[in-house]
């Protein structure tokens, strides 16, 4: 994955990049050096990598808002002290870490913020952890867990649950996408209970079987597109009133 996260001089976008470099990696060869540090050159085209910061298997990364802080998980089988890092970026781009915390799970494969919180999909063991962002990129220990449980009818990849990804759609509502329930389910965060708390009717459903991967929205939101990857389909949802269909 790559991730960009702002233009710095006229004509350069810095990004970082992950990889796989641990055995029982997702990667058939896990031969990556940690977190890419990098840039694009917009008129010439040209990356020039910059180094490297050492990490276990950074999969997935996201950037504050501010363009100040980098977090970064390690995408491990559970039991092998997964952790998911913060690191300050400087301006010349090099990280510096501020903190990182254990994390439960197996196969941490994506995360996203909201409401100045971090949330985890850990795709072997199907859940998702939220942990507080608090002052200065330090992180709070994981706060809430959700998990789903279930098959589907693909025996081979359907056979536990399997939460592939987070989609932020507005300030305060995330779907959580399910591989093996087909499934993106819509959660809101609730201030009064201090968590994420499941709003059914925003949920969306695709064919069982057809493993719920991606999914991105339109603009304006009236639209949610969710990609299934065992079926290679592209599913449609259009917004009316206070569901999809």
């Amino acid at each position: 994955m790559t991730i960009p996260y702002g233009i710095l001089i006229a004509s350069k976008m810095r990004f970082f990049t992950g990889s796989y470099n641990q055995e029982n990696s997702p990667a058939l060869k896990p031969e990556g050096d940690g977190i890419g540090i990098c840039s694009l050159d917009i008129e010439k085209g040209d990356i020039t990598v910059y180094g490297y910061q050492p990490h276990r298997n950074p999969s997935y990364m996201c950037v504050s808002a501010d363009n100040n802080y980098l977090f970064a998980i390690e995408e491990l089988p559970e039991g092998n002290g997964a952790r998911v890092f913060s690191f300050e970026i400087s301006s010349s781009s090099t990280l510096k870490l501020i903190d990182s915390k254990t994390i439960s799970g197996g196969y941490a494969c994506h995360l996203v913020i909201c409401k100045n919180h971090l949330i985890i999909a850990n795709y072997l063991s199907g859940d998702a952890l939220v942990l507080e962002i608090l002052n200065n990129g330090h992180l709070s220990s994981i706060k809430q867990k959700i998990t789903n449980h279930g098959t589907g009818p693909n025996k081979a990849r359907q056979e536990s649950a399997h939460m592939h990804m987070i989609y932020k759609w507005n300030d305060e509502m995330l779907f959580l996408i399910d591989l093996t329930l087909d499934t993106a389910d819509s959660y809101y965060f609730d201030a009064a209970q201090d968590k994420f708390v499941k709003d059914d009717k925003y949920n969306l459903k695709i064919d069982a079987g057809a493993g719920a991967r991606h999914m991105v929205m339109s603009n304006d939101k009236s639209l949610a597109f969710v990609l299934g990857e065992l079926t290679s389909e592209i599913f449609v949802f259009e917004k009316s009133g206070t569901s999809f269909n």
